[in-house]
């Protein structure tokens, strides 16, 4: 039965480890900065962060974990953060330092490995003003310990940005019906993603619901600031703002700040 407080989907659980999941990233590393060249998905992503981001001062610190293949660190850099990227894949790690000194980018981050499940690392003797996770929490054993182990790195009044697949979306249970029934639809180059043995459904371990995020952000002391639906296919983005249309959910919550000495 599931867990409480557990977002499972309709579909089977996936069979893959977490090592595998890790040699995925690792083979798809080389190729995951053109993935913001070529999808708009991706862009609006990267330019609706970013958005939420230029709100606040440019000396903050910021943590992204999962950073990938440093496509957001390049861009949080360049408005003059200090930035911290982690990431479970060694070679998404290596991809980000090319890309960093692809743009001449030197000082202002630090770049770690660090293991899946356990989240350890150095970035956790450190405090952020602000933390960025994308496209991460699907895939990890316990989205909720990883929830808990970054708002502890969080200072007070800092931020907290997520992305995550849409588990109300009508268009993610679409793409969860191609991916059960892959013989089905192969031959269908747009559904191809969905359906070849190395589909990212594979190694996805759950989808979410605002409403279960927002009860674990609220568990640790953080308040919903922000949330936008975005969706992959170009033809349906008039539609993306709906949360039972938006395959991906963005969302921002703030860390409580610490009281007023004054008025307690």
């Amino acid at each position: 039965m599931p867990q409480p407080g557990v977002p499972i989907d309709d579909r089977r659980s996936s069979a893959a480890t977490m090592t595998d999941t890790i040699r995925y990233f690792d083979q798809v590393a080389g190729g995951w900065t053109d993935k913001y060249r070529h999808s708009g998905h991706f862009r609006r992503r990267l330019e609706t962060v970013l958005s939420w981001v230029d709100r606040v001062p440019a000396t903050y610190s910021i943590l992204d974990f999962g950073c990938g293949s440093g496509v957001m660190m390049q861009a949080l850099l360049a408005r003059g953060f200090a930035v911290t990227g982690v990431d479970a894949s060694a070679d998404m790690i290596q991809s980000a330092r090319r890309t960093l000194r692809a743009a001449n980018l030197t000082a202002g981050y630090e770049l770690e490995s660090v293991s899946a499940n356990q989240y350890d690392g150095t970035y956790l003797g450190a405090v952020y003003h602000g933390v960025i996770c994308l496209g991460v929490l699907e895939y990890v054993e316990a989205a909720s310990r990883l929830l808990a182990t970054l708002a502890r790195v969080m200072a007070p009044g800092g931020f907290l940005i997520l992305s995550v697949p849409n588990q109300t979306s009508l268009l993610r249970k679409l793409e969860m019906f191609v991916h059960r029934h892959p013989r089905l639809f192969r031959g269908i180059p747009m559904l191809k993603p969905f359906t070849e043995a190395d589909s990212y459904l594979n190694f996805q371990r759950r989808q979410f619901t605002l409403r279960w995020l927002d009860r674990e952000a609220t568990a640790l002391g953080l308040k919903l600031e922000a949330v936008e639906y975005q969706v992959s296919p170009a033809g349906l983005q008039a539609f993306e703002g709906h949360a039972w249309v938006g395959m991906t959910m963005l969302v921002k919550y703030r860390k409580a700040p610490v009281p007023n000495a004054a008025a307690s």
